[in-house]
């Protein structure tokens, strides 16, 4: 019986039962393998071939979280403050080292809050982005997820930090001011 060492975050994994002489009569598990947090993985294999002899042991996985470095232009990543305009979206870009389904932020996210603009010290409640009409994408040729945010014309004059948090828990963020 085999596990693969290493799995990415959310992907689907099997253990594999497999017997070169008299063939697999039973094996577990045959669920799919936990890949929905990252980090080391334990699991109990028992596996029996036709010939009768028994397979029980401990096995090892670990599950690799995204691997998400940062944004894509137009996005400047942080210390960078970037201007847009309140009201018009905004493309986010990223990558994720290919396509992980469209299911891959965190509940609530991505999200904004108030931000100072000279001290950047964030204020008020964390308020989940609007999705624009452009909607949410990817382009396997760029290899890039694109989530366009609708923002908000009352944010004119005003600075935001937006958050953008994924189900394994890793997060990115990006300064604005609105003008």
């Amino acid at each position: 019986m085999t596990v693969n060492a290493t799995y990415g975050f959310g992907s689907v994994a099997r253990a594999l039962c497999a017997d070169s002489g008299s063939g697999i009569a039973s094996c577990s598990p045959t669920d799919p393998l936990d890949t929905s947090t990252a980090g080391m993985h334990t699991i109990h294999a028992h596996a029996v071939d036709r010939a009768g002899h028994i397979f029980d042991r401990d096995l090892t996985y670990t599950v690799t979280a995204y691997s998400f470095t940062g944004f894509f232009s137009p996005i400047a990543n942080p210390p960078a403050m970037n201007v847009a305009n309140a009201g018009n979206t905004v493309p986010i870009k990223f990558s994720l080292a290919g396509f992980r389904t469209f299911n891959v932020f965190a509940q609530g996210y991505p999200a904004s809050q108030a931000m100072n603009c000279t001290t950047g010290v964030l204020s008020g409640p964390i308020q989940p982005t609007t999705l624009g009409p452009e909607g949410f994408t990817y382009d396997p040729l760029l290899d890039q997820y694109k989530y366009v945010w609708k923002t908000d014309r009352r944010w004119m004059g005003t600075c935001r930090k937006l958050i953008v948090r994924l189900r394994d828990g890793s997060e990115k963020r990006a300064n604005f001011r609105f003008q």
